[in-house]
């Protein structure tokens, strides 16, 4: 069985209308806020410069406010305790509320762990049913375990014209000759009828409509995917600043040394490296500070 990869989402918080020069609004800021989507979508560049501490806040946040696709990035950082402390059930339970949603790589990953037994019990017959959801939505890799299962009885009844059809599916996008060949080995234990029926299942065969948003797929969203640091951004960590005892200086909006210096002390206060930057995972910190 090999091994995984690595609905449309809420209603967002209200955004401001704070923003770049250009007057669209940044991804920095609109994470800052709460977007959800932008959390999710900041969170993926945190852990594409490497940085998955940084990426487990803003994912798990976006998770937690009903992203399916963070749902699903948070589960893998869950799963590999990258960024996060390793806990195999609570990837297991995020893996699965994206999957619920719509989340097609999440399907697939649901179906590994319940065949393995990875944060839960292990259990055939649910791993094939999340093999066969995500298989439907067109992906190769639950095709092919599928096709494994029914060739071997696993989890579903033997069936080797199941089998040879979703080995061909699988076979389709041609990244992968291992399917093909599969599919040709059980090709020669079907009687002529048997492999001609299966053949027309296969050629027929259309994957069903994949919901984008669900799948982390995101149009005409109103902020640059560019990240910098605003105005309104360093007023609201000067105010969270101020109500801890930090003494930022004026609530200005303005990036200056006592401002610098007011985060660093927070940051070196809360064990954090002192980097006296104004970002989203900052504005959290500041947040859950303030509120406890």
């Amino acid at each position: 069985m090999p091994a995984s990869e690595p609905v449309s989402a809420p209603e967002p918080a209200a955004i401001p209308a704070a923003g770049s020069a250009t007057g669209r609004m940044t991804l920095e800021s609109a994470a800052s806020e709460g977007h959800p989507v932008a959390r999710y979508q900041l969170g993926l560049q945190a852990l594409e410069s490497g940085d998955a501490e940084t990426a487990a806040i803003l994912l798990r946040r976006a998770a937690e406010q009903g992203v399916p696709a963070a749902q699903y990035r948070y589960a893998k950082l869950l799963e590999t305790g990258e960024g996060v402390e390793q806990d195999l059930e609570d990837a297991r339970r995020w893996t699965e509320r994206a999957a619920n949603a719509g989340h097609r790589r999440a399907m697939h990953n649901l179906g590994v762990m319940y065949y393995y037994g990875t944060g839960v019990a292990e259990n055939i017959e649910t791993a094939a049913r999340w093999f066969q959801e995500a298989a439907l939505l067109g992906l190769r890799d639950s095709q092919f375990n599928l096709a494994l299962l029914y060739e071997s009885g696993d989890g579903v009844p033997l069936s080797l014209p199941d089998a040879y059809a979703w080995f061909t599916i699988a076979s389709m996008t041609g990244s992968d000759p291992t399917a093909g060949e599969r599919a040709r080995a059980v090709s020669e234990q079907l009687d002529p009828a048997a492999l001609a029926e299966a053949q027309a299942t296969a050629d027929g065969f259309t994957p069903r409509p994949l919901d984008a948003e669900a799948n982390g797929l995101y149009n005409n969203l109103p902020w640059d995917r560019t990240v910098t640091t605003d105005a309104a951004q360093v007023r609201r960590a000067q105010g969270f600043l101020s109500v801890l005892g930090y003494a930022p200086g004026p609530i200005d909006g303005e990036m200056g040394g006592r401002t610098r210096d007011a985060i660093m002390a927070f940051e070196a206060d809360q064990g954090l490296p002192r980097t006296g930057r104004v970002d989203a995972v900052l504005i959290e910190r500041l947040e859950r500070a303030a509120a406890g």
